[in-house]
Parts: structure tokens; C-alpha cells; sequence
């Protein structure tokens, strides 16, 4: 009976040595490997989860820039509409202070009720002459337009409606500048030059003559009788204007200094002469004093 518990407590002994000896060597290794892969997949999970949630950020931006950008395009949209109807407003104000009286010369060309749009296209040439090309990055299909590209199927539209509107404000200002129908005055348009003749015929002036007789019409118009004077007022130019007028002027001194040489101071006193207005006298002498 000893004998038998001997050889099972031996074979209870090899059992639990076996057991020890396959957890270590085996089982160990097979449940790292099971918990190295469950930690994969639960750090694949997370990152998962993580790239779930930076696509939602990332979406919700951009749905939000997105509509940043439709509000301030509509914006925009609102305020050149806007703008439009006050210089709209303002034209027709200007229009209800018509001329009381058009005059014009038989010859004078008179007309040309239109309006068009140009845009540069100088994207071909830059690229074909000087091999200079242009890319853009744009969140908006039409924000490069410019000189550099044509002009899109919509962006032409939206420059013919435009166009359009400023002419359909044309011809109405036209017409009630004129006390003429709209249907009349988009007979004579379309961008025609008409003679003064023809133009007397077909309402766009009141009477032929020049400024003489401009002013004439003017001073009864007014009733002053023959109590007025003429004046005639320039304004000075600004800015670029008055850079190139200088640089006309002294251009336009050298020449005469240059063409002229010792008549230039006789010219000059003529010159000054000439534009004296009202009753002179001139001595027919020129003095000098040394």
C-alpha cells in the first residue's frame, strides 16, 4: 500500500514537472504571443478610433470652411448687389438732371448707346513669347481670374449678364433723359454712332451749331439776358496726370527751345500774346536793357 502512494506521488510529481516544464517552454511563449497580438490589435483598435476622430475633425473643418466660404461669397454677392443698386440710384439721379438742351454739330458723331466688357488673355502669349507660365491654388473655381487664363463658360455669363445690366440702365436713362420709349432708343442703339443730322431726326439733340451756339441756348435757357460772362475753368491734374503733364510740358519746352534757338523768346512773347483775353494794346517794339 506504501508502494502504491510512493508511485503516485511520483507520477503526481512527473505530471506537475511536465505541467511546469510546458508552461514554461510552451504554453508561456503561445500566451505572449496571444497577448503581444491582443495588444496589437487593441493599439490597431485605438489608432483606428483615433483616425475615426481626426476624419470627423478634419470633416467638420472643412464643412465649416465650407461654409465660411458660402457665407462670405454670399456676402460679397450681397454687398455688389448692393453697391450696384446705389450706383444704379445714383445714375437714374443724375439722369432726372438731364441737359435741358443737346446741341451738336451737322458732322458731329453722336450715339454709341452701348456697353461691352474686355478681359487680357495673356496666358498663351506669356507661356509662347516669354515662357512664363502661372499656377494657382484657389478655393474657388472663378479666384484666379485674371489676365493670366480665359474666361470659363460661367465667368462669361456672369460678364454677360453684366453687361447686360449696365445696359438695360443705359438705355433707360437714355430714354428718359430724351423723353424717348425704350422701345425707340433700343432701336437706335446697340452701340451705333448716328451724324448730327441723323441724330436731329432721330431725337437724340435738339438744334445744330457749336459752342457759340451751346452758350446762346444756355443764356436763354437760364434768362440772363446780357448780363454774364464767360469763364473757363480747368482743373488741375493730380496724382499720375500731373507727372505726365510736367513731363509733357518740359518735353514740349525743349523741343521749342530746340527748334527755335534765338527765336524762341519771340515765339514766347507771341505764345503769351495770344492767350491775353479781353481789349489790349501791344507796343510794336521790344525793348532790351543791358
Amino acid at each position: 500500500m506504501l508502494k502504491l502512494d510512493i508511485n503516485l506521488l511520483w507520477t503526481v510529481v512527473n505530471v506537475l514537472v511536465m505541467y511546469a516544464v510546458l508552461r514554461k517552454f510552451l504554453f508561456k511563449p503561445v500566451q505572449d504571443v496571444i497577448a503581444k497580438r491582443q495588444q496589437m490589435v487593441d493599439a490597431n483598435l485605438a489608432d483606428a478610433e483615433t483616425s475615426k476622430k481626426e476624419a470627423a475633425e478634419t470633416m467638420n473643418a472643412a464643412q465649416e470652411k465650407l461654409r465660411n466660404v458660402d457665407n462670405e461669397a454670399a456676402a460679397r454677392r450681397e454687398a455688389y448687389e448692393k453697391q450696384a443698386e446705389v450706383e444704379k440710384q445714383q445714375l437714374l439721379a443724375d439722369a432726372r438732371k438731364q441737359a435741358d438742351a443737346i446741341v451738336a454739330d451737322r458732322l458731329t458723331l453722336t450715339g454709341s448707346i452701348g456697353v461691352f466688357g474686355m478681359l487680357l488673355d495673356a496666358g498663351d502669349a506669356m507661356e509662347r513669347k516669354l515662357g512664363v507660365t502661372v499656377d494657382a491654388v484657389k478655393s474657388n473655381r472663378s479666384a484666379d481670374l485674371g489676365i493670366f487664363r480665359g474666361l470659363t463658360s460661367t465667368e462669361r455669363a456672369m460678364m454677360l449678364k453684366s453687361v447686360d445690366r449696365v445696359y438695360e440702365t443705359f438705355t433707360n436713362l437714355v430714354a428718359e433723359g430724351r423723353n424717348l420709349p425704350v422701345e425707340k432708343v433700343l432701336d437706335i442703339a446697340g452701340g451705333r454712332v448716328w451724324s448730327g443730322v441723323d441724330a436731329l431726326e432721330i431725337g437724340l439733340i435738339d438744334s445744330y451749331g457749336g459752342l457759340k451756339s451751346a452758350i446762346a441756348v444756355a443764356v436763354d435757357k437760364a434768362g440772363l439776358g446780357e448780363e454774364y460772362f464767360i469763364e473757363e475753368v480747368r482743373e488741375a491734374p493730380q496724382g499720375l496726370a500731373a507727372i505726365l503733364a510736367a513731363l509733357n510740358a518740359q518735353v514740349e519746352a525743349h523741343v521749342e527751345h530746340t527748334e527755335l534757338f534765338d527765336l524762341y523768346d519771340e515765339y514766347r512773347h507771341v505764345r503769351n500774346a495770344l492767350s491775353q483775353q479781353g481789349v489790349l494794346t501791344y507796343c510794336p517794339y521790344v525793348f532790351s536793357f543791358e
